[in-house]
């Protein structure tokens, strides 16, 4: 899955784009100039929180309209933000899926597009909880674009309010910076509750070795595929021009390209790059670099592939997310593997797991948790 905070990746993302600051510099030659600017693209601080072309919403919106400018900084494939909501009366919404927002060459069955839903659902319920609108949340099944409906209540504000805004705020994934070191127990114990359903594996361990090479196989497989790659250039936000008009999508902040490479890519870079095969192979061997770093796999599985179990695994990914910046511990989705069918068959019985496996991630303790960067639609381009 291709991420959102995170990358030229899976969910939040997960190929980092290959160009290093050294090789930039390199085809800069001397143009330091242009690295003492430290100039940087749009980050989402940059960009107000609500359409300032839309009319002031009426007073009693407000705290629905609050509850929901955090719902919407889950965690999403490719930064997609795949959600509408729909504003039925005072105190009942429905979400629905976007169908402009499907990412069909890498998740045709909106497998991971519900998973997205899912995490938009966990903010939903922990932002409403913090302040004063419990939800009361129920999946719809069948074809339709409907996906949930939610009844707001009316309840004090959450004692921990406070802290858990500040954790849907602050999520961020990170994809560098991983260190190669054993996760301690009690944070291992901390990741499992907060994921429910879930296994880990130590750096180290078979398992682990499994799921970097796979992962590493499906990377290779996935930048063969035209549609893939198309699909990921579709996708990324190159110039700041276009980060502001659309807000959404994979920036070169988010993609952790700073100084004078993400200067330089912002005003290089376009879809083609994207197809190129120096893109491609560069891709590649960051994923490998990447998959083999950090202090283990955390495995999230579930009942099957009805909705209900993925909204609910995408709620439990999503509540693991808020649960690691306390722990100083990062967590990169990298879910090629479940994408492709060659390196998805037989995968649970390889690691010895009965249940479905919903979600992959790489997690490890980190150098530096920066803020996040990734940017989010106003809104009202969501509510309908």
């Amino acid at each position: 899955m291709r991420d959102v905070d995170g990358a030229v990746a899976n969910h939040d993302g997960n190929r980092e784009v290959p160009l290093g600051r050294r090789q930039a510099v390199g085809r800069l030659g001397g143009l330091a100039v242009v690295a003492a600017l430290g100039c940087h693209g749009v980050r989402r601080v940059d960009l107000p929180a609500d359409d300032a072309s839309a009319a002031p919403p009426p007073a009693p919106d407000a705290s629905i309209r609050r509850v929901l400018g955090y719902a919407a900084l889950a965690s999403s494939a490719h930064n997609s933000q795949p959600w509408r909501v729909r504003r039925e009366s005072a105190d009942r919404l429905v979400l629905l899926r976007d169908v402009m927002r499907r990412l069909p060459a890498v998740d045709p069955a909106d497998r991971e597009l519900m998973l997205s839903l899912g995490a938009f659902l966990e903010n939903l319920a922990q932002a409403g909880a913090a302040l004063g609108l419990p939800c009361d949340i129920v999946p719809v099944e069948g074809e339709t674009d409907e996906v949930a409906t939610i009844h707001l209540g009316a309840a004090a504000p959450g004692p921990t309010a406070r802290r858990t805004l500040d954790a849907i705020s602050r999520r961020r994934i990170l994809r560098s910076g991983y260190r190669d070191e054993a996760i301690a127990p009690d944070h291992v114990a901390a990741m499992l509750a907060s994921a429910g359903e879930a296994r880990f594996y130590a750096r180290g361990s078979r398992e682990w070795s499994l799921l970097r090479d796979g992962t590493i196989a499906a990377n290779r497989l996935q930048a063969a595929r035209d549609d893939a790659q198309r699909e990921l250039a579709s996708w990324i936000r190159w110039r700041d021009d276009e980060v502001r008009t659309k807000r959404d999508g994979l920036t070169p902040e988010s993609l952790e390209i700073g100084g004078v490479a993400g200067w330089w890519v912002r005003r290089r870079y376009t879809s083609a790059s994207v197809m190129s095969p120096a893109f491609r192979k560069r891709g590649v061997e960051t994923a490998e670099r990447q998959a083999s770093a950090g202090g283990g796999w955390l495995v999230l599985t579930g009942s099957g592939s009805t909705r209900a179990s993925l909204l609910d695994a995408g709620r439990r990914y999503e509540r693991l997310l808020l649960s690691l910046r306390g722990l100083g511990i990062a967590a990169h989705p990298m879910t090629q593997i479940l994408e492709e069918a060659e390196t998805r068959r037989g995968l649970e019985a390889s690691l010895g797991v009965s249940e479905t496996i919903q979600f992959l991630l790489r997690v490890g303790y980190v150098e530096r948790y920066p803020e996040p960067v990734s940017v989010r639609r106003p809104i009202d381009w969501f509510l309908v």
